[in-house]
């Protein structure tokens, strides 16, 4: 049998075939990827044909899970749970359950009028935020309550407007946990109550250079085994802390400026992103602070999308192509 490859999984639904791309689209979105186990990938897929299609990597073969509806699945998040299982979230809150192989529904998050950024597992429960400063927690299968009530987290706000609010999540444990997002809004959890974080958006270089600074959107995250927390997002942005200590991390080392850092990734006791405007670098940051150029592609690769296992670090790109990096050599899947 003729082994499938990603490629073969860029046409439009119901069209999947083994022997090739027959109207291959323009371009190829990844808006999210994930590690399952025993070293395979799952990733959400969508181009102007496409509205969203769920497939997996296993076994050196590409797999089809599901077609979703476009209004279902316009972007799309993920997050492996304790039992293997992967939740996949809609910008809208739909919830689908991916176990073996197969997507199972599951009930919404119950806000229809908020636009869902981030999940995550944290503890054994997932969580997922979004817009209006809306923090959410999965109970149960279908069964998500709301956590950003200030009577049950003191200290958080529950402001609304679509101008703000939270777009992504991290935690190294339920006692210490990150949310940021629009305007540089962090608030960190301690076990007990919410604070939030005042970071030093003015020191960032590309922001500094504008005569009227305003604060970058926080897009990504990620957290250290040891519990230093890295943030990015527009303008350039990359911080690292804990706590209220906080400093920027200088990319003057990259090729050129980008307009967005992303994809925070840790893997191999260094931490891997992404920037892009146009084209596309990956790279690199240990505790030396020296940050690493590692690929550059002329091509927009997707540059959000980055995830890792034990031993291997995977990008995916928008032209439906997906590399890992064992550390040393990049290869294409």
């Amino acid at each position: 049998m003729a082994r499938t490859a990603l490629k073969d999984l860029n046409t439009v639904p119901g069209k999947v075939t083994k022997t090739g791309l027959q109207h291959p689209p323009d371009f190829l979105h990844n808006l999210d990827m994930i590690c399952l186990a025993d070293g395979g990938l799952m990733l959400m897929l969508t181009n102007d044909k496409i509205p969203g299609r769920l497939v997996s990597y296993q076994n050196d073969e590409w797999h089809l899970i599901k077609d979703f509806k476009r209004e279902q699945f316009e972007k799309g998040y993920m997050t492996m749970m304790p039992d293997q299982s992967v939740l996949v979230m809609s910008t809208y809150g739909d919830i689908h359950c991916v176990k073996d192989g197969k997507a199972k529904a599951e009930g919404p998050i119950p806000d229809e009028n908020q636009m869902m950024c981030s999940i995550s597992c944290i503890d054994g429960m997932a969580y997922a935020v979004g817009t209006e400063r809306n923090l959410w927690k999965r109970v149960s299968a279908g069964n998500w309550i709301s956590v950003h009530d200030p009577m049950q987290h003191p200290g958080l706000d529950d402001l609304t407007g679509l101008d703000m609010g939270f777009q992504t999540i991290s935690a190294s444990g339920p006692d210490d946990i990150y949310i940021s997002g629009y305007a540089a809004d962090t608030w960190h959890f301690n076990g007990q109550s919410w604070e939030q974080i005042a970071l030093p958006w003015q020191d960032i270089p590309s922001i500094k250079r504008h005569r009227h600074p305003s604060p970058p959107s926080i897009t990504s995250s990620v957290m250290t085994p040891d519990g230093v927390a890295y943030l990015s997002g527009s303008s350039f942005t990359l911080l690292r802390g804990r706590g209220h200590d906080w400093e920027v991390i200088d990319l003057s080392a990259l090729p050129s400026s980008r307009a967005k850092v992303g994809g925070l990734t840790w893997f191999q006791n260094r931490l891997y992103f992404g920037s892009y405007e146009g084209s596309t670098e990956i790279a690199s940051i240990g505790d030396d602070g020296i940050v690493q150029p590692l690929l550059q592609d002329d091509k927009p690769v997707y540059a959000d999308c980055l995830c890792a296992s034990e031993d291997h670090l995977y990008v995916c790109g928008s032209v439906g192509v997906v590399r890992s990096l064992d550390g040393v050599r990049w290869t294409a899947l």
